[in-house]
């Protein structure tokens, strides 16, 4: 009976393995199972645009999944530690609670790059906000040292487009009002913004938030950007 039987301890892989998917398997193997579930249920072209919409949303993930960085790797022939794996499962959860950017050459100093709104409304728009770490990185030579300031609290209403921070005090901008705002910044060089930036000439006021690599520091410098549920 199940519950009672002795089956021995589990090892990863053994005289059989099992094969493993890779990502692109996997994610072809769940859309089959999709489509084969619309099939069977309805015809209705929603049904099929639901499908297409979680087929996208799952590809999103695995493709996230693919790069993160594991803190154990399995080996054939072990005993399956559920720690470990639960370390792991671990690691990716928090991934999924963070996104980063850095900006160094080949992008131009002076250069802003956009933050995609679907990141902002998945770790900020919720009602304790994100955290967010600037960091200068390089700011001495080629592979140099770095200078982090401190974290502070983003909060973002997607349906006012109105953003708000706390560092060093309250900073507000709001989408299409025609002001540029800096939300936060990090030794003049490294700027969360709601301006746009091209080749050292100011834009004005853009849509969303952008990530600035100024140019108060040589080329060599970089700036990293990392929001935190």
């Amino acid at each position: 009976m199940w519950g009672f039987e002795d089956w021995g301890t589990m090892l990863w892989g053994g005289a059989s393995p099992v094969p493993m998917f890779g990502p692109l398997g996997l994610g072809v193997l769940l859309i089959s199972f999709l489509a084969g579930g619309y099939t069977l249920k309805s015809r209705r072209r929603t049904r099929w645009a639901a499908v297409v919409a979680s087929t996208v949303l799952i590809l999103g993930s695995l493709a996230a999944i693919a790069a993160v960085t594991l803190p154990n790797a399995f080996v054939n022939g072990t005993v399956a530690d559920a720690d470990q794996v639960n370390e792991n499962f671990d690691a990716i959860a928090a991934d999924f609670a963070k996104w980063t950017i850095q900006i160094d050459d080949p992008t131009p100093l002076a250069t802003t790059v956009s933050i995609p709104d679907s990141v902002l409304v998945q770790l900020c728009a919720d009602e304790d906000g994100c955290k967010v770490r600037i960091t200068l990185r390089d700011w001495n030579a080629p592979g140099g040292k770095d200078a982090p300031v401190p974290e502070f609290l983003l909060l973002y209403e997607p349906a006012a487009g109105y953003y708000r921070t706390d560092s060093p005090s309250v900073v507000e901008a709001f989408d299409g009002d025609g002001v540029q705002q800096h939300l936060g910044n990090a030794f003049g060089q490294c700027f969360l913004t709601d301006g746009e930036w091209l080749a050292g000439a100011s834009l004005g006021d853009a849509p969303g938030l952008n990530f600035l690599r100024h140019n108060v520091y040589p080329a060599f410098s970089s700036c990293s950007l990392t929001l935190i549920d």
